[in-house]
């Protein structure tokens, strides 16, 4: 016997007296159910409610599923007109981050989802504050050395959105911006080492606070440090200990802990001169094949963003001159 909307409408009303009650564990296969068997706007807000009674049961991997499920319906023809389109991927980029961060694979899974060319405009024009968690989880993704420079197109274009400050007073209003960006961007657009410290210092009290972030605190901080050593080292071939302590933050006897299993884990070929308190980098001059690399990394992702800037300033042109 086939399921008629009338018939359905008993189901969709006891699944919203269990959610309302707190009874999600009931709730959640019920809106299944109802969506497998519905159509239309009243399934897709079935979806959204089946989506809720995930995250608020912390199931990450069916929350996941969930959530791409309404990913890939965002993105069809059925989703709606353009507008439309865009109006649910902010709201998914919004949900999303209580699956994402909530995963033990959500920081490379949340890339994964900002960086696609799709999520990059909500993020640049209707959610311009989400670039902290883009920052965030490029930080503490594994491969978070080949995200950066990936992520540093999404930076600049939070600058141009919120206006950044000229260079001579290049942190003036740093305090009115996103630590975990300013971190990225002072450490690598401007190559400024103290800001990108005293922006390091800013991101510990901030991701205290923040409900997505404050699990991954200290994680994140470990990793803020990693990448701010690596950059630091890159340009000096020996560094003062303490100059360095003082850079991550770190009293002396911390910093030579820290040092000697971060050169192991790294790999650096690096050594600790004990008598002169430095340590010592080996330079290895990059081959043409790593330079090559270095510089075509993330061509492609930059073309798509262009791409997508240039489109949006054909649109504006061709509505201002028809208006």
């Amino acid at each position: 016997m086939a399921s008629t909307p009338r018939s359905l409408t008993p189901c969709c009303a006891f699944a919203r007296v269990l959610f309302e009650s707190g009874d999600y564990a009931r709730a959640g296969p019920l809106l299944g159910h109802y969506r497998q068997l519905g159509s239309g706007a009243a399934s897709s807000a079935a979806q959204w409610g089946r989506l809720a009674c995930d995250i608020l049961l912390q199931h990450s991997e069916s929350a996941l599923a969930q959530l791409q499920k309404l990913k890939e319906l965002a993105d069809s023809k059925a989703g709606g007109a353009a507008a439309e389109r865009l109006h649910k991927r902010v709201w998914l980029a919004h949900w999303a981050l209580f699956v994402l961060f909530g995963h033990p694979q959500g920081a490379s899974l949340a890339c994964d989802w900002f960086l696609d060319d799709k999520y990059l405009e909500p993020v640049h024009s209707a959610a311009p504050h989400l670039a902290r968690y883009l920052c965030a989880a490029a930080v503490l993704a594994p491969r978070a050395r080949q995200l950066v420079r990936d992520v540093l197109v999404i930076v600049e274009r939070h600058d141009d959105v919120h206006g950044a400050p000229a260079d001579a007073d290049e942190h003036a209003d740093a305090s009115e911006r996103d630590p975990v960006v300013v971190f990225l961007r002072a450490l690598y657009v401007l190559h400024d080492f103290d800001g990108a410290r005293d922006a390091l210092v800013r991101c510990e009290a901030m991701l205290k606070a923040d409900f997505f972030l404050g699990a991954h605190a200290a994680r994140f901080l470990a990793s803020a440090r990693a990448l701010l050593f690596e950059a630091f080292c890159r340009v000096h071939e020996r560094v003062d200990v303490a100059r360095l302590a003082a850079l991550l933050g770190l009293d002396a006897a911390d910093a030579n802990r820290w040092l000697v299993d971060m050169i192991r884990d790294a790999g650096l070929d690096a050594k600790i001169d004990a008598a002169q308190n430095q340590v010592v980098l080996a330079r290895r001059a990059q081959t043409p094949h790593e330079r090559v690399v270095a510089q075509t990394k993330g061509l492609a992702f930059r073309s798509t963003v262009l791409c997508g800037n240039l489109a949006r300033v054909q649109a504006q042109a061709k509505a201002a001159s028809s208006s």
